[in-house]
């Protein structure tokens, strides 16, 4: 009988500001269930300035929790194929620019990785609100493995100022516990 394999928790932010914010987050949301996990949680909607760079459009965001067999590489690898299928093409500028969809991995388990292609933690999540706030709601009490606090005292100790607004839109998920 196969062994079965052990299955990783991973949190993702989701970010979108060109087209349709809300639709482009579902369609995200329903491709990572079908082809990288089972979503466990999801936060709400966000709406925030961009960060570190210049633009009208403001952002939707959000993250969500799921659990995979996954490895780092592959989930990388079908995120980016999500970003694709929804629509987002290849940097027309160095840095950060708007954009249709951005999937971001910020934790995989406990786990510190670091190749040329992704680092675990995510290396900017910690100066972020717009990632942090939606994280708190899900997973507070995680524990960042590689600065040694929680969500919670991480937004704590954020330097960032950004102003967030909690939408009430509503995302149609299928959450496996």
């Amino acid at each position: 009988m196969e062994e079965l394999k052990k299955k990783s928790i991973v949190y993702l932010s989701i970010g979108s500001n060109l087209g349709d914010r809300f639709l482009n987050i579902q369609n995200a949301i329903e491709l990572i269930d079908e082809t990288i996990g089972d979503v466990n949680s999801c936060s709400s909607i966000y709406e925030n300035p961009p960060v570190d760079f210049e633009a009208e459009e403001l952002f939707y965001n959000c993250c969500l929790s799921l659990k995979t067999n996954l490895t780092i590489d592959e989930i990388l690898n079908k995120s980016q194929a999500i970003e694709n299928k929804i629509g987002r093409t290849k940097k027309q500028i160095s840095g950060y620019e708007s954009r249709l969809i951005d999937i971001d991995i910020l934790y995989f388990d406990q786990l510190i990785y670091s190749s040329d292609k992704i680092n675990i933690p995510h290396l900017k999540l910690s100066e972020r609100k717009f990632v942090l706030i939606p994280l708190k709601e899900i997973a507070a009490d995680f524990i960042d493995p590689k600065l040694n606090l929680s969500i919670t005292e991480l937004i704590e100790k954020c330097l960032d100022n950004s102003v967030l607004v909690k939408t009430t839109k509503s995302l149609k998920l299928k959450i496996t516990q």
